[in-house]
């Protein structure tokens, strides 16, 4: 058969595809699909941030997977292939969460994880007998060794010169339940461990040795965590990944993973504000703890990155002001500001929407840099407007010199962190002066 597999971009206001120069990071779920696929089958994996759709009736079938505010973009991207009569599937966090709105615009729905069930869904399309709705009874248990597959993929247009920072994952699933997450919706709240042996197998044959893993909190299990960085020791990779703020239970976690390789760890934090801690389910966050947090880190050589949303119901309109101030009291490295965003499937869309608070369910808008829902305390814009202040006076010039001697004073390898540092800041910069959230699409907007 011959199967395009699709990442898409998300819609502006006038439903174009919004399109970059450059992505950030190659699509993990679809090398791993694109690794399941048997070889008797072509495969043709497109990034639609940044390359064109290859509209064509030659498919036997094109897969497509979505986040929430990518999903107009998939529909409008099925509707043109079903309209040359190809079968169109769609999967992802989008379609997990709402099944039956995704079934009016394609042939067939992925609810969940589809390694298991990648197999049976080829084998139903070779037949003619597509099913509407597959889910699979019980998550992958990750004891199965699969190695992504990039080499259908175009690398160029990730990264410099073809060498993209490599997306893999050691664990899946989260045991704790924020109300404002769709993860464990997705995954979850099992706590999956895939085996260490795999995770280095997965190493060896990427095609850089710069890692992000993906994980949402690589540390919940201390004991595999432990055994997982001195087998990435020997390795002498780099790499990012994701922990909460309870890794402090486990001091001895940091000084591995800096020994393993790792140069930031980004930490949801969150908030400042306790009244909102609590609201969002995750007042297992101590903010007594966050500045003896990043001092570890720092002292680790790992620079710490803080994850913030901006409009809890708790939060006053100048709240944002005094997250800056504390921001740089804990010499956070890098900081990454959201707004509070009411994603379908999470406990705060179901809140809110009982509540009348919704504002629309245009679905381009659901990107954490859009207020979708009616504040508490003051109104739309004004969160939009203190949102954006808070990115403008957070990537001033003088702010990211500071935050660049910081970042090098702890370093190692003190060009590689400045370069590291100085792009990853002016990036940021560069984004959020065009109102662009810094990890939302890609970098280098086409208008």
């Amino acid at each position: 058969m011959n199967i395009l597999m699709i990442f898409p971009t998300k819609l502006d206001k006038n439903n174009k595809p919004v399109k970059y120069k450059r992505a950030l990071f190659p699509p993990l779920s679809l090398a791993i699909l694109n690794s399941l696929t048997p070889d008797r089958h072509k495969v043709t994996v497109v990034n639609d941030l940044v390359e064109e759709i290859p509209f064509s009736s030659n498919y036997d079938l094109v897969a497509i997977t979505a986040l929430t505010n990518q999903s107009l973009r998939a529909y409008q991207i099925a509707q043109t292939f079903r309209e040359m009569g190809v079968k169109v599937m769609i999967g992802g966090m989008h379609a997990t969460v709402l099944p039956q709105e995704v079934l009016q615009h394609s042939d067939a729905v992925v609810v969940g994880e589809a390694e298991n069930i990648w197999a049976k869904i080829l084998q139903d399309v070779e037949m003619g007998k597509l099913q509407k709705l597959y889910q699979d009874t019980a998550p992958p248990d990750l004891q199965t060794l699969v190695i992504p597959k990039w080499n259908n993929m175009n690398m160029k247009i990730y990264g410099q010169g073809g060498k993209p920072v490599v997306p893999l994952f050691t664990t899946r699933g989260c045991p704790y339940g924020c109300k404002f997450c769709s993860v464990t919706k997705y995954f979850g709240k099992t706590f999956r461990l895939k085996p260490i042996s795999n995770v280095l197998a997965e190493i060896e044959a990427a095609p850089n040795n710069f890692f992000f893993f993906v994980d949402d909190n690589i540390t919940v299990n201390p004991d595999y965590c432990k055994e997982l960085f001195k087998a990435l020791k020997p390795y002498n990779i780099q790499w990012l990944s994701q922990v909460s703020t309870r890794i402090l239970k486990n001091p001895e976690l940091i000084g591995l993973a800096a020994h393993a390789g790792c140069t930031g760890l980004y930490i949801g934090i969150e908030s400042i504000n306790r009244r909102s801690l609590k609201s969002a389910r995750k007042d297992f966050n101590n903010v007594d703890d966050y500045e003896e947090l990043f001092r570890q880190l720092r002292g680790a050589g790992i620079v710490p990155m803080a994850a913030i949303i901006i409009g809890f119901d708790e939060d006053p309109l100048d709240q944002f002001q005094v997250t800056l101030e504390f921001l740089d009291k804990i010499k956070a490295g890098l900081a990454l500001f959201s707004i509070l965003t009411p994603l379908p499937g999470t406990d705060t869309y179901a809140e809110m929407e009982k509540e009348g608070r919704i504002l629309n369910n245009d679905w381009s808008l659901y990107d954490m840099s859009n207020v979708v829902f009616e504040p508490n305390g003051y109104s739309p814009e004004e969160l939009r407007l203190v949102y954006w202040k808070c990115y403008e006076k957070y990537f001033s010039l003088v702010n990211i010199a500071i935050r660049i001697f910081r970042n090098v004073s702890i370093s190692k390898k003190p060009v590689d962190a400045f370069l590291l540092s100085l792009i990853s800041q002016l990036y940021s910069r560069k984004k959020v002066m065009t109102l662009e959230h810094p990890y939302s699409g890609g970098s280098d907007r086409i208008l």
